[in-house]
C-alpha cells in the first residue's frame, strides 16, 4: 500500500490547508431570527444541510427567499461564487419534518373559521372614536417597536401598498382544514392572475389572522411564495402577532376583537400612508382603526362547489385597484361603492374600442360570440392623425356607408415597408382582451408552448437584445461581430455601441445588386467571431439575401451564431429557421398588418443560444426580456402571423388613402437630409440616392392603384421637389456630391 507523506520542511501545515473564510448569514423562519455560519468553500447543499440542522426543514422543502437575486443556484455551486443580496439576510419557508401541512395541530388552525364579524361602519362615530383613542394610539406605537417585519422581496420605489387578507378573501379555508380539497383547489378563481395584475402597481403584503406555521404552509402550497415562475412577488407577510385588540359590546357584554392596524406598517415603512395604501378584507371589523383604507370583499365560502368557478370578485377587484392606482391620494376615493365603479369600468371598456381612421372614421365594434366585427362610419373630424385603413368590406365585414363619401377620395398607400395598417381581423382577435380577460400572456392568451419565442416591443428591441446580448455574453472568449453596410439603422447603431465597448465590428460591403458576397463573408469569420447579423430583406431596396447559403457558411464555424432581421421578410417570403440555419431572428408586428408596439425574437434553444438580457427585472420571458407584456398586442401579433402565413402568396384588397403615401427611404431615417446609406453602399451616385423614392405594395394594394400611381408620379415628384431644400441647392448650381452628409463609411 502506498502512502503520501508530508515534508514538514517544504509543505505547509495541515491547518493552513484547511483554513477557510466563513460568512455569517441571518435568516428568518417561522417569525424567528437565526444566524448560520457557512464557509466560502462550502456548496449550496452544505448551506441547506445547516438550515435543516437548525430548523428540521428537509432540503427538498426549503424555500430560500431573498438570499440571491432570482433562483437559488444548483446544490453544487460554491458559496464563494454566489452573489448575496445586501445585508446577507434571507427568509426560509418550509415545514419541518413530522409537521407536514396535513398534520397541523388544531391550535394552529385559523381562528376565523366560525368568526362573527363586527358590524361597525368604518365611517361611523364609533370607528372614528376607536381610531382616535389615546390608549389605542399608544398601544399601536408600543407594538410597532416590538415587531420585526421581515421583507421577503425589496419594496419598489414609487409603488402603492396593497394589504391583502388570506382566509376567505383569497382562499376558502374550510375545505382545506377539513382535508376535503388540496390548497390549489381552494384558491379563489383568478388568484394568480389577480396578483400579477396588481403587482404592476402595488407592493403586496399578506396579513392573516392565523399562526405563522399555518400561514407559511398555505402560501407555499398555493404557490404564492417560492414559485419563481410567478410574475409577482409577496413583499412581506404578517401573522396574528401584530393583530390589535379593540373593545365593543356583544349581546350587551364587553367583547374584544383582534383587528389590523395599518399604522403598524406605516411606522416601519414611512413611504406608505393613507394616501397610497389599500386594505382588502372580508371582515369589515379589520378596518375600524383605518376606516378610509378598507375595501370589503365578499367572503369566499363555496366549499369547492361548481359555484366557485362563477366567482368573479378578484377580476372586479383587480380592475378597481388598477383604476385606484392612478390616483395620487386614495383618500379622495370612497371605497364603499368599489363594485359599482368596477362594473362601470367594465361597461365603459365594452363600449370603447380602438378606432381605425380613413377618409371617415371607422370603429370596429366588439363582436358577440361568433359574429364578426361590424363597421360603423362616423363623420371625419378635423384632427385625424391615423392616415390609412383597409377597406373592411373586402374582408367580409359589413359596410354601413358607401366606400366613397362626398367630398373625399381614397388615397393610395405605397409605403408598406414603413408600416402596415392594422388588419381588421387582427383587431377582431384583440378586442376581447381589452376588457374581459387578463392573465399570463406567455401561455393563456396565445396558447404558446414553444420556448423559442421571446416577445418584445418590436424588431428594434429584438435586434438590440440579440446583437448586444449575444456579443456581451461571449465577450470573454469572442469579441468580433459581422454585419453589412446596408442593415437597418438599429442594427448599425447597436454595432457602433459594441464598438465603443471594445468589440471589433466588420461591416461587409454588398455587391451592386445588394446581395452580400458569400466568399467575402466566409473570409471575414474569425476564431473570435460570435455573431453574424445579416437582414433577410432590405427595407429600402427589397433585396433578398441568400439566407440558406449564409446559414450554411456560419454553421460550419462552431460557436458562431447567425442572426437575421426578418422584419421585412415575415409574411412575404417563406422562412424556415431550421432549414436555413438561422439561430436568431427578429420580427415586427406592424410590418405584417399587426398592432404597433409589439414584436418577437426567435432564440434557438437546441442547441441553445445564450445571451445577456438588456432589460432586467421580474424575469419574464425566461429572464431574456423582463417586463409585463401587453397581452392584447401579443394576441394581435399572433393573429397577424397566422394571417400572414395563410395569405403569403398575395391578395387583391383595397387601401383607403388620400393621394399616394410613399417615402424617400427608410422610415427610421426619414427626418434626416442624408442620402440613403443603403443606395450609396450599392454604388449609387449622390444625386441618384437623393432622388430615389421607395414604393411598397402590400395586402390592400390593387393593380388599378398602381396604374393610378404611375400616372401621378410626375406630379408627386414635382411636389417633393417643391418641398425639398436639396432641389433648391441643385437649382443654385451646388454640387451636392461634394457635401459631407455625416454618413461614416465602414
Amino acid at each position: 500500500m502506498e502512502s503520501t507523506s508530508i515534508n514538514s520542511a517544504t509543505d505547509p501545515p495541515v491547518e493552513a490547508l484547511v483554513e477557510d473564510v466563513y460568512i455569517s448569514l441571518k435568516f428568518t423562519w417561522s417569525a424567528k431570527e437565526y444566524t448560520v455560519s457557512i464557509a466560502e468553500s462550502d456548496c449550496v447543499l452544505d448551506l441547506k444541510d445547516k438550515l435543516f440542522s437548525l430548523t428540521r426543514v428537509p432540503n427538498e422543502r426549503q424555500k430560500i427567499l431573498g438570499l440571491v437575486k432570482g433562483k437559488l443556484p444548483d446544490d453544487s455551486v460554491r458559496v464563494a461564487e454566489m452573489k448575496f443580496s445586501p445585508g446577507k439576510k434571507f427568509t426560509l419557508v418550509g415545514t419541518p419534518a413530522g409537521e407536514e401541512f396535513k398534520e397541523i395541530s388544531e391550535d394552529q388552525l385559523p381562528d376565523v373559521v366560525n368568526d362573527l364579524d363586527l358590524q361597525i361602519d368604518a365611517a361611523s362615530a364609533e370607528a372614528k372614536s376607536m381610531a382616535q383613542d389615546k390608549r389605542n394610539i399608544r398601544k399601536i406605537l408600543e407594538a410597532t417597536k416590538n415587531l420585526n417585519i421581515n421583507v421577503m422581496h425589496p419594496l419598489r420605489p414609487g409603488k402603492k401598498l396593497l394589504v391583502l387578507d388570506l382566509d376567505y378573501t383569497l382562499l376558502d379555508t374550510k375545505p382545506l382544514t377539513s382535508g376535503m380539497l388540496p390548497a390549489e383547489e381552494c384558491a379563489r378563481p383568478g388568484l394568480h392572475e389577480f396578483l400579477e395584475l396588481v403587482y404592476r402597481h402595488y407592493d403586496i403584503c399578506i396579513w392573516s389572522q392565523t399562526k405563522w406555521t399555518w400561514l407559511e404552509a398555505k402560501l407555499v402550497e398555493l404557490g404564492m411564495v417560492g414559485d419563481e415562475s410567478r410574475n409577482y412577488k409577496i413583499s412581506f407577510v404578517l401573522d396574528h402577532v401584530p393583530m390589535f385588540k379593540v373593545f365593543s359590546t356583544r349581546d350587551g357584554k364587553p367583547f374584544s376583537h383582534a383587528v389590523k392596524a395599518l399604522r403598524i406598517i406605516w411606522e416601519h415603512f414611512p413611504q406608505f400612508g393613507p394616501q397610497n395604501t389599500a386594505h382588502v378584507d372580508d371582515l369589515s371589523r379589520n378596518f375600524v382603526l383605518n376606516p378610509g383604507e378598507g375595501i370589503k370583499i365578499s367572503a369566499f365560502k363555496l366549499d369547492g362547489t361548481l359555484e366557485a368557478q362563477n366567482d368573479h370578485e378578484l377580476e372586479k377587484l383587480g380592475r378597481y385597484l388598477v383604476w385606484l392606482a392612478s390616483h395620487t391620494d386614495f383618500g379622495e376615493v370612497d371605497h364603499k361603492n368599489w363594485k359599482k365603479i368596477a362594473r362601470a369600468l367594465k361597461e365603459t371598456g365594452h363600449k370603447w374600442s380602438p378606432p381605425i381612421v380613413s377618409g371617415s372614421r371607422r370603429m370596429f365594434v366588439q363582436p358577440t360570440r361568433t359574429e364578426r366585427a361590424s363597421v360603423v362610419d362616423t363623420p371625419p373630424s378635423a384632427d385625424l392623425e391615423n392616415k390609412f385603413t383597409p377597406r373592411a368590406d373586402m374582408l367580409g365585414f359589413k359596410l354601413e356607408v358607401p366606400a366613397k363619401t362626398q367630398g373625399t377620395e381614397r388615397p393610395i398607400y405605397l409605403d408598406m415597408q414603413a408600416t402596415t395598417p392594422l388588419d381588421p381581423r387582427v383587431l377582431d382577435s384583440m378586442l376581447p382582451f381589452y376588457t374581459d380577460q387578463y392573465g399570463n400572456p406567455h401561455t393563456d392568451l396565445i396558447g404558446a408552448e414553444s420556448k423559442d419565442i421571446v416577445f418584445t416591443s418590436g424588431a428594434t428591441e429584438s435586434n438590440n437584445m440579440i446583437i448586444k446580448g449575444v456579443a456581451r455574453f461571449n465577450k470573454e472568449k469572442k469579441n468580433h461581430v459581422i454585419t453589412t453596410q446596408t442593415e437597418h439603422k438599429c442594427v448599425l447603431d447597436s454595432c457602433r455601441k459594441l464598438s465603443e465597448e471594445g468589440f471589433e465590428i466588420t461591416y461587409l460591403p454588398v455587391q451592386p445588386n445588394g446581395v452580400v458576397d458569400l466568399n467575402v463573408l466566409e473570409g471575414a469569420i474569425r476564431p473570435t467571431t460570435s455573431l453574424v447579423s445579416i437582414m433577410a430583406v432590405n427595407n429600402e431596396t427589397g433585396v433578398i439575401q441568400p439566407l440558406k447559403d449564409i446559414g450554411a457558411i456560419v454553421g460550419k464555424h462552431r460557436g458562431v451564431y447567425f442572426h437575421t432581421d426578418a422584419a421585412q421578410a415575415v409574411g412575404k417570403i417563406p422562412l424556415d429557421v431550421n432549414a436555413m440555419g438561422i439561430d436568431l431572428l427578429s420580427i415586427s408586428g406592424h410590418k405584417i398588418y399587426g398592432p404597433k408596439g409589439v414584436g418577437a425574437a426567435y432564440v434557438r434553444r437546441r442547441p441553445r443560444v445564450r445571451l445577456d438580457p438588456i432589460i432586467s427585472g421580474g424575469g419574464q420571458e425566461r429572464g431574456l426580456r423582463s417586463g409585463t407584456l401587453p397581452s392584447t398586442l401579443v394576441v394581435g401579433l399572433g393573429e397577424a402571423c397566422r394571417l400572414a402565413n395563410l395569405e403569403m402568396k398575395g391578395e387583391s384588397l383595397l387601401m383607403a388613402l388620400k393621394d399616394v403615401a410613399l417615402s424617400s427611404g427608410s422610415a427610421c431615417t426619414s427626418a434626416s437630409l442624408e442620402p440613403s446609406y443603403v443606395l450609396r453602399a450599392l454604388g449609387a451616385a449622390e444625386d441618384m440616392a437623393h432622388s430615389s423614392l421607395r414604393f411598397g405594395m402590400g395586402r390592400f394594394t390593387t393593380e388599378a392603384e398602381v396604374d393610378f400611381v404611375i400616372e401621378k408620379i410626375v406630379a408627386v415628384v414635382q411636389r417633393l421637389r417643391d418641398m425639398s431644400p436639396l432641389w433648391e441647392m441643385v437649382q443654385e448650381g451646388i454640387d451636392i456630391s461634394t457635401i459631407d452628409w455625416g454618413q461614416t463609411q465602414h
